[in-house]
């Protein structure tokens, strides 16, 4: 029998057995609410989508047997449609677990980490279109969090914002998440984070199940071009490279805030020459030229370098271009 992509998985296989494979990001074993006994919660991810995989039985000693970021394979299990209520996965329906069902856990070397990914980070478009209670794993630069924490009458949490590509989105860091203090301008991964939107109040829920990894930037000691095409904020670059010069680079004036629209020909920015040495990697700032020039032609500058990228690393490569301009504005500031 053949091997399943998730994404394959569909109304045909609501009558036959299949094999499905994946990587576990998501573990959790909870007390059934309106019943005795409990329930395991986990989310399968590959290269084509995710799905959850719930157990009603023997939950304890599955739950031992799995380890988050494992690669395994599921015999013998039902699928079942998804209550749109309590979906924690875009998918449309569930993976079940029942008595004869077979998790094999496939060894790392055997694993083909393209099939399987590392890491499969939500997007600001797909952030857009969840529905409340989904589970994801996100990372933006942090561009606000409060420095006072917030008390209810059940819990403590403190708000932030990050960025996330182009988009902002609300962070509210619950219990022992609520006490580390992040540093603005950095970049946080956030695994395992509850997307909220109930009565128009849309945020990121970090919990005790959550990881939280916070990246902290140093753009000028590395290459523009190489640190830009990274797949996730895991792989930041920490030693050398050779880079293609870059002859400039639009940067604002350290008063004012990158605009997202580029949409304003009024406004004017001031040049700065960036030149890139072949070896060792260095960056040198040449004088500011007398000429400026408008949104627009700075929009042209930018979109010319990205075309010379993969499509598979534009929203990184997006993302850290603003943590470059950023770093360049807290220098000036300094």
């Amino acid at each position: 029998m053949r091997v399943v992509k998730i994404k394959n998985l569909n109304k045909s296989h609501l009558e036959k057995t299949f094999i499905v494979k994946g990587r576990i990001r998501y573990l959790k074993v909870d007390n059934n609410k309106k019943s005795s006994g409990k329930h395991l919660n986990s989310i399968l991810f590959d290269d084509s989508s995710e799905i959850e995989v719930v157990a009603f039985k023997d939950c304890d000693e599955i739950f031992k047997k799995l380890n988050t970021d494992n690669v395994v394979q599921i015999e013998n299990a039902m699928l079942k449609e998804v209550n749109k209520d309590y979906k924690k996965t875009k998918h449309k329906y569930k993976i079940i677990l029942i008595s004869n069902s077979i998790i094999t856990t496939i060894n790392n070397n055997e694993v083909n980490n393209n099939d399987f990914p590392i890491h499969k980070y939500t997007s600001a478009a797909v952030l857009k279109t969840l529905e409340t209670g989904m589970i994801i794993d996100v990372f933006g630069v942090c561009i606000q969090l409060n420095s006072e924490k917030t008390n209810t009458q059940s819990q403590t949490y403190r708000k932030g914002v990050i960025r996330v590509e182009l988009t902002e989105f609300e962070v509210r860091f619950y219990g022992e998440k609520a006490e580390k203090l992040y540093d603005v301008g950095s970049v946080l991964t956030l695994s395992c984070v509850t997307y909220i939107n109930i009565k128009g109040s849309e945020f990121l829920s970090v919990g005790h199940l959550s990881n939280v990894k916070c990246t902290l930037q140093q753009l000028f000691n590395v290459p523009v071009l190489e640190s830009l095409a990274i797949e996730s904020p895991d792989q930041i670059p920490s030693t050398s490279y050779s880079t293609p010069s870059i002859k400039s680079l639009a940067i604002e004036s350290p008063v004012q805030i990158p605009s997202t629209s580029y949409s304003t020909p009024s406004i004017k920015r001031t040049t700065q020459d960036i030149n890139v040495e072949e070896s060792p990697s260095k960056i040198l700032k040449i004088a500011d030229p007398e000429e400026s020039f408008s949104d627009e032609r700075f929009f042209n500058t930018v979109q010319n370098l990205l075309k010379e990228v993969d499509d598979k690393n534009i929203n990184v490569i997006k993302l850290r271009i603003l943590e470059f301009i950023s770093e360049i504005l807290r220098k000036n500031k300094t």
